[in-house]
């Protein structure tokens, strides 16, 4: 699948990068080799740009896996492969990497997954790097759907990485919270619930389980009208979500929105803010984004940082 994403006009107030636009292609690949009727290999290779600031684009592969599928619902997933959590997509999507073991089984109405493994994705807590992949990481998570309309997931998931937190935990002491070393712990649950007429009401709560950020939690929720098929030109959607998320309540995600910017807000003070993405078919294989974040607000030191910047975007896509 072949995937050029166009991405302009957002500033970033926090990183005192005003009024900042990002140009950015990207392309992938999928590659899938059947090995047997139960054993499929597959990849996919990743090239991305800068169409602004860079003049060549890097090239990688950003999964390769074997999907082992003894019966219809039962499967294990082994390699380089991705892993969703939040109904969302707001704290950890499958767009991401996971490097790991991931077993499934999936009715059709209910699915249960549990895997084992290292998370791919980066966070900057108080302006501190943190690298996910350096941390053993297991999760939990079970969805299922009630009576052809409601679906309801719930999660858990924890990084190995108490041992390396005591240093962290003494500098979030200096920020007034009530800090001790431990491994990063994170339970949440969701629900999407179809209303009838195209309109989908949909959400996710998120807490730590930790003592690392004092129990910071994070939700959204929000209306969504309407499904993209790039197989229907003219086929549209639209949505509104709003997510409030104390300080810290997103070290550990990895984000399947847009733009994180805003989400990059709760590794300091807390944020609430509102999100608008308006979606199209304009031809056959071609969809057409737009995203608008909006309304920023700091949950905690407001003398220190600035409420953010209104970030906005666009996106074409096209497969074939």
């Amino acid at each position: 699948r072949n995937r050029p994403t166009v991405i302009g006009g957002h500033s970033d107030k926090l990183n005192n990068k005003d009024h900042k636009d990002n140009w950015t292609g990207r392309m992938r690949i999928n590659v899938n080799g059947q090995v047997n009727d139960q054993v499929t290999v597959k990849g996919r290779f990743l090239n991305e740009m800068n169409f602004k600031d860079s003049e060549s684009s890097n090239t990688s592969m950003d999964r390769l896996h074997v999907v082992y599928q003894p019966t219809d619902a039962l499967s294990l997933d082994i390699g380089r492969t991705g892993v969703g959590l939040s109904q969302t997509g707001i704290f950890m999507d499958e767009d991401g990497q996971y490097d790991g073991i991931v077993g499934t089984y999936d009715n059709g109405k209910f699915n249960l997954s549990a895997g084992y493994g290292r998370q791919a994705g980066t966070n900057e807590v108080v302006f501190t790097p943190v690298d996910y992949h350096q941390y053993e990481n297991w999760f939990v998570k079970a969805s299922g759907t009630v009576a052809n309309r409601i679906n309801l997931s719930a999660f858990y998931t924890e990084y190995a990485s108490k041992g390396e937190t005591e240093k962290m935990a003494a500098f979030l002491r200096g920020w007034g919270l009530n800090s001790k070393a431990d491994n990063l712990a994170i339970w949440g649950v969701g629900t999407g619930i179809d209303l009838g007429g195209g309109l989908t009401l949909e959400g996710d709560y998120i807490k730590h389980a930790d003592q690392l950020v004092d129990k910071a939690a994070m939700w959204t929720a929000g209306l969504t009208y309407g499904e993209v098929d790039t197989n229907k030109v003219g086929s549209w959607t639209l949505g509104f979500h709003y997510v409030d998320a104390d300080p810290f309540a997103y070290y550990g995600g990895v984000s399947a929105w847009d733009m994180t910017d805003l989400l990059d807000y709760t590794m300091n003070s807390g944020v609430k803010f509102w999100q608008a993405k308006l979606g199209a078919a304009i031809a056959k294989n071609v969809e057409l984004d737009a995203y608008y974040y909006f309304n920023g607000k700091v949950k905690k030191d407001s003398n220190i940082y600035d409420d953010p910047d209104d970030t906005f975007g666009f996106e074409l896509n096209y497969s074939f």
